[in-house]
């Protein structure tokens, strides 16, 4: 996950974190989303290989500025 919160729990109104690049990994799901990226900024993700849950998406975003390639595995 990533995502910076407010005082109150909740995410910031602003993109804090940025430059982000999560690259070469393997997942297997157990949650309800295996990543979530919100309130970021230039965030990719790069040569995923996840085992995605039955019934539920592998990724989840909220306010954030995403791009995926190079993703494989049993994606739905």
């Amino acid at each position: 996950m990533i995502e910076l919160f407010s005082g109150d729990d909740g995410p910031a109104a602003a993109r804090a974190h940025e430059r982000i690049v999560l690259r070469d990994n393997d997942i297997q799901q157990t949650a309800r989303s295996a990543v979530f990226v919100g309130g970021a900024s230039d965030v990719v993700i790069d040569d995923l290989r996840v085992q995605e849950r039955a019934g539920v998406s592998w990724l989840a975003t909220r306010g954030a500025d995403l791009r995926v390639t190079g993703i494989s595995g049993d994606i739905r």
